[in-house]
Formats: C-alpha cells, structure tokens, sequence
C-alpha cells in the first residue's frame, strides 16, 4: 500500500481503488444482525470488540470519511484520552489484518474511510430497496412494489447494531434503520393488499398491529383487508379497536382519513373492492397511510423474523 507524504496534522492518505476480497468474490459487509463480513457463499465475524466496533461506525457511512475525532468519539465517548488517536491507528492497522482485503479500510486526509460500494452494506442495500418500493408503491405499480420491498426486508436477520449499546451514534443509526424496517413491513401489506392477487394480509396485519397498535395507517389497511374479505363487521369492529388504542395510548381521536373510511364500509362503496379504488377515484388502499401515521412510541419488534424490543 502505497502512502503520500503527511502534512502536519494529518494522516497519511491512500490512493483509493475499488476493493476485491482475497477470495475473488465480492466483499459484503452485514449489520442488519450479528456484524459479519464476507462474500455471497461465506461470511466471518470480526474479532475484537473495538475493532468490531470501528468497522460498525465505518459502515454507517460507506465511501465517506469519518475524522478521527468522530471515530475517537463514537469509540471511546466520554472515556476517550490524550492517546485515544494513537490508539485509534492501532484498531485500524488490526481491522485490516482482519478483512478479507486490508484495502477495505484506507486512510484519508484527517480519517479512514470504508472503501466499498454502498450496496455492498447490506443496511445501504435495504434502504435503496426500500426507496425503489415506496416509489413503485405511489406509482401504483403495487407488484414491483410488493418485489422490492420484500427483497429489502429479506437482508435482516436480526437487529441491526444491537450489539454496540452505549455508542450515541450505532443506537441512533438502529433506531433509523428499524424505523424504516417497520414503515417497509407496512408499505409491503399496502402493496399486497393493492395487487389483489391473494387473500388479504390480514392475519399478519393483526400481528403487526399489536406490536404498533398506534399507527393509524396499518389500522386503514386492516379495515380494508377484512372489508375485501367480506367481513365488513370485523372491519367496522377493527375501526372501533384502533379508535380506543388511540385514545387509550396516546389521547387522540381517529384521523380524518380512518374516519373517512369508516364511512366508506358503512356503506359498502364500491370502491374499496379489490383493483377497484385505483381505477374508480384515484384512492387505493396504499393511499390511507400515505405520510398519516401516528409515530409509534419507540421502535418495536419485527412482526416477521428476529424479536427486537
């Protein structure tokens, strides 16, 4: 590896060049569960909780470079010392000991940097798909949406960063990450629900709401789904549900949108039949939580793989 000369109070920097693993295949780094990285038929974990962590922090924000002082503060917080920085080399040189390409971790002008693709970090790789779903989703094209989205989820397998409790920086990246995972478990039962090609989700749906009883679109989306079912009593009594979780949890009546779509099952508008609202008044049923949902109060379990609390 080849180094330029360093200015003072700066690292040295290394030429970056596109990362191969050892093996020949391409290098995946995973943190939606236990930290591994690997290629498509293998995968190993990382020794060392501090090199475990560096390589964490790293992969929050692939291709970017994180100072030292940012990765000093997300390492050691409040305990960092005089000697952190030095130390922080040392973690470093072993990290790349450790990889499958030492070229994964290079050096820049005032930090180091995870030299991989973006998609190459599955949490990356999850978030591009969730956003091609959630696009196909408002297009109404619900079977690439359905696609995607279901592609997006398949990449947990447990959750994401748990391990590094106490780092200000992993906690909140979790909690964005499973944010986005409970927005895309919901935005798949809307893409379901909108292709009409199977029976309604609604026995998934009634798990998921019991893990976020206050989200006010997944209500919608299960009134709906026992309405296409032929169980408009169910689905007026789910209305009632969602209506004394609400105010129950967080002192709030139903939105205008739930409300209205009481109204709509009470009575019977054709358009809520299966394909039928999209073709008759532009409303779908991925359009009942469409940026209306009451934010659940902290990030919940996965109403499908792992459990996380």
């Amino acid at each position: 590896m080849t180094s330029t000369t360093t200015a003072p109070g700066r690292l040295p920097t290394t030429p970056p060049h596109p990362v191969r693993a050892a093996y020949g295949r391409r290098v995946r780094v995973r943190v939606l569960g236990p930290l591994e990285v690997g290629g498509p038929d293998s995968s190993d974990g990382v020794p060392g909780t501090m090199r475990r962590r560096l390589l964490a922090l790293l992969s929050t924000q692939p291709g970017r470079e994180l100072t030292v002082d940012e990765l000093v503060d997300g390492m050691w917080g409040d305990d960092a010392t005089a000697s952190s920085a030095t130390t922080l080399q040392s973690h470093v040189a072993r990290l790349r000991r450790d990889l499958p390409d030492a070229a994964m971790v290079q050096t820049g002008t005032v930090g180091y940097r995870l030299a991989v693709p973006g998609e190459d970090v599955d949490a990356v790789a999850f978030s591009e798909a969730v956003a091609r779903g959630r696009r196909a989703l408002d297009a109404g094209d619900a079977v690439t949406a359905s696609e995607e989205l279901a592609a997006a989820l398949s990449w947990w397998r447990g959750p994401a960063y748990a391990e590094f409790v106490g780092c200000p920086a992993l906690e909140a990246e979790s909690a964005r990450l499973d944010a986005l995972r409970i927005d895309a478990v919901e935005w798949l039962f809307a893409a379901e629900l909108e292709r009409g090609d199977s029976a309604p989700p609604v026995a998934a749906l009634e798990a998921f709401l019991r893990d976020h009883p206050t989200r006010e679109s997944a209500w919608a989306l299960l009134v709906t789904a026992l309405y296409r079912s032929g169980r408009q009593a169910d689905a007026l009594a789910a209305y009632r549900r969602a209506r004394e979780h609400l105010l129950e949890e967080i002192g709030v009546e139903p939105g205008r949108e739930l409300r209205e779509l009481e109204a709509r099952v009470l009575r019977q508008d054709p358009a809520l039949d299966p394909r039928g609202s999209a073709r008759r008044d532009g409303r779908g049923a991925a359009d009942h939580h469409r940026g209306r949902d009451r934010p659940a109060s902290e990030p919940g379990p996965r109403p499908r793989g792992p459990r996380r609390r």
